[in-house]
């Protein structure tokens, strides 16, 4: 970011974005190129196309598209053998959850293992672009250090949902309008269950966020703590605000949030109680 905030520039080891008034961004990258041998790919007018870290980003005059390569999408369930595999749809995760039994727990090969940790692995890329995949990822993330049999049969099926999505795009479109001296508003949406996992009794969080009516950041976590109670897990599902600081070193946006009562009797403070202030975290 400029010190005058006028042109924002995303660095991933030898990939620039930058994102600002064409004719600053053209300054910039000259005098970057004085120190530096650069390459332009590409511009984001109105109707381009440009290619960053694997994914597609469209200007389509009043919404960007950002989608995965076809390179990308297409690769993940070759390298599986499930080139030709019939499309699945849903994630399908939760109602894998009742079918597996003893035997389907088999532990995998090394080969089998190596496989599915590379594969994982990807598929937590996508989730950056397909927010639809967040919550079955997350789950086959949790079985990366021992995955069974029942975790390989996971990951086929959500290789099958993938298959059929190809097409699918993640839209950045603002869907309001305010004057240029308002302060926009950020609204964030947490929920989670409460010991949705039957073998840990551990929480999922679920978050989205919003600004101007479009969704710029969204996710879901296992909760590192054990909540207690539903009302413990809808506690420590707030931690989604941690967007919060970052905007407010980005821009001027003002972000405001009630002080939240403390939880029950407890008067400590730690790891399973955190009381959020106004600008700090005790």
């Amino acid at each position: 970011m400029t010190a005058t905030r006028d042109c924002y520039i995303l660095v991933y080891v030898d990939g620039l974005l930058l994102l600002g008034q064409q004719q600053t961004v053209h300054n910039i990258f000259n005098q970057i190129q004085q120190h530096l041998l650069l390459r332009p790919t590409g511009t984001l007018h109105s109707g381009n196309t440009v290619s960053f870290l694997g994914r597609n980003i469209t200007n389509r005059g009043d919404h960007f598209e950002i989608s995965l390569s076809n390179d990308c999408i297409d690769k993940l369930p070759a390298d599986n053998n499930m080139s030709t595999c019939n499309p699945a749809a849903a994630p399908g995760i939760a109602s894998l959850k009742s079918t597996a039994t003893a035997e389907h727990e088999q532990p995998l090969s090394t080969d089998e293992h190596a496989a599915f940790r590379k594969a994982v692995g990807k598929l937590q890329w996508m989730t950056y672009t397909r927010s639809d995949i967040s919550y079955a990822t997350k789950e086959l993330a949790r079985s990366l250090t021992a995955p069974t049999t029942a975790d390989q049969q996971k990951l086929k099926h959500l290789l099958r949902y993938l298959q059929g999505t190809k097409q699918h795009k993640q839209i950045i479109r603002p869907t309001m309008q305010i004057p240029a001296s308002a302060t926009p508003d950020l609204n964030v949406y947490v929920d989670s269950d409460w010991a949705g996992c039957s073998a840990t009794r551990r929480s999922t969080t679920g978050f989205v966020i919003t600004l101007l009516g479009t969704t710029i950041n969204y996710g879901s976590r296992t909760q590192a703590t054990i909540a207690l109670s539903s009302a413990e897990a809808e506690l420590y599902a707030t931690k989604a605000l941690h967007l919060r600081n970052l905007l407010m070193e980005l821009t001027n946006v003002k972000c405001q949030h009630q002080n939240p009562h403390r939880f029950l009797s407890r008067q400590e403070h730690g790891n399973k109680n955190r009381i959020i202030t106004q600008g700090k975290t005790h």
